[in-house]
């Protein structure tokens, strides 16, 4: 498909009616193996979803990119189904629980942090809290406090001391 005004207009128009609307061109206008249409503005590759993104919405903020929202098509180009982020690399939405990034998410220099899991994972246990409950050995023999501080199961060894002697007497 070659790209002219006429069919810029028709996006346009299409997403003007629907902006809640998912709208996916047909595969001639995609590179192999590349989901998002590019063209050429002033002999310059840009992504389609950017220009259309300045026409119907306004202009980027510098710097900043836009990150395809998770759940919709990986070859959309509704801008209105898009996210601008802090740079052209980042992302709008946390890989592990598909959190928003908010703006007290990005860490310049490091990149996004999301607080929502880090606050998710503060209210979990952490495995020093889990062993610290323990009361049992996994064989399920009483643990006995040492004067170090430390806790320890007294049958485990003696269990494997009398396994050896019994090895030891039989070969």
């Amino acid at each position: 498909m070659r790209y002219s005004p006429e069919i810029e207009q028709a996006l346009v128009d299409a997403i003007a009616a629907n902006p809640d609307r998912e709208i996916v061109l047909t595969d001639d206008c995609y590179w192999e193996g590349i989901d998002t249409p590019w063209i050429y503005v002033d002999q310059q590759p840009v992504r389609l979803v950017v220009v259309l993104y300045e026409q119907i919405i306004g202009a980027l903020p510098r710097g900043a990119g836009l990150a395809r929202r998770p759940g919709t098509h990986p070859r959309n180009i509704n801008p209105h189904l898009w996210t601008v982020v802090p740079n052209t690399r980042a992302r709008a939405f946390c890989p592990k629980a598909g959190h928003e990034y908010g703006p007290d998410d990005w860490i310049e220099g490091v990149g996004h942090r999301c607080q929502a899991c880090k606050a998710e994972r503060h209210l979990r246990d952490s495995p020093a809290d889990v062993n610290r409950r323990k009361t049992h050995c996994p064989q399920g023999h009483p643990l006995v406090r040492r004067p170090n501080g430390r806790r320890r199961c007294l049958e485990c060894p003696r269990e494997q001391q009398r396994r050896y002697l019994e090895r030891k007497q039989s070969a």
